[in-house]
């Protein structure tokens, strides 16, 4: 995410993937980040950044926790961050449900249920709104933490990332609090069908990341989705949205 010379990443992906991540930020032109925010540290959201951050071809001033810095769990590298973090110089913060985290003037509000001991259920997730444009980036939360934000929170936002990679059942609650225009789904697996009939069913429009990197730019007043097809044998070279 850019706004007036300010960068940010939100998750980083696998260390297998970090071809993919790097062709990504080639194309954007980041080689810098100001803050790099976790959602949860299991290894698919977090060990691309940390491979590149360690060959040295990524650089960040500052690494957004939700977690504890000593947290172990099964596939979670938040010590290998922390580690990472002391070793290059980058200040670690903490964030946790209710706080904002500063970029300029997007308003970025934090978010994050308490009640589970799952990491999944733990992820932070973060509303981002410019002007009366708005952006739900949802980690890899699970039905109770999508219930009980829905409870909490005006959770209505124009664009959202679908949970848990789309393998998650959409809840009820959930559905009926964001009302989008547009959600996207950062998997292309069959194991998503039923989040895909759940969108049908609510007739939103929604794209997979896994197709090509979806680009998400807004003036404040509108939304312009772009995607570029990667595999020819996919539908459309190319999507263009306005919302």
């Amino acid at each position: 995410m850019t706004y007036d010379g300010l960068t940010m990443m939100i998750d980083g992906g696998l260390t297998e993937q970090v071809e993919t991540i790097q062709k990504m930020l080639d194309e954007v032109g980041v080689d810098h980040l100001d803050m790099f925010v976790n959602s949860h540290p299991h290894n698919d959201h977090l060990t691309g950044f940390l491979t590149l951050t360690e060959q040295g071809t990524l650089t960040a001033d500052a690494f957004y926790t939700f977690f504890p810095h000593d947290y172990t769990e099964y596939t979670v590298s938040q010590m290998r961050a922390m580690k990472l973090c002391d070793e290059k110089g980058i200040e670690v913060i903490d964030v946790t449900d209710g706080d904002t985290i500063p970029f300029g003037d997007v308003d970025i509000r934090c978010m994050q249920f308490k009640g589970h001991k799952a990491v999944n259920n733990l992820s932070g997730v973060l509303r981002v709104q410019y002007g009366d444009c708005t952006l739900l980036l949802t980690g890899d939360i699970d039905g109770a933490a999508q219930r009980d934000l829905a409870k909490r929170y005006d959770l209505h936002c124009d664009i959202v990332k679908v949970p848990h990679h789309g393998i998650t059942s959409l809840e009820w609650a959930f559905m009926k609090d964001i009302t989008p225009e547009y959600m996207f789904i950062p998997h292309g697996a069959g194991d998503t069908a039923k989040d895909q009939q759940v969108l049908n069913k609510y007739k939103i429009p929604y794209g997979f990341a896994s197709w090509g990197m979806i680009k998400l730019t807004t003036d404040g007043t509108r939304w312009l989705v772009e995607q570029h097809v990667d595999d020819p044998k996919l539908q459309k070279d190319k999507r263009l949205k306005f919302y």
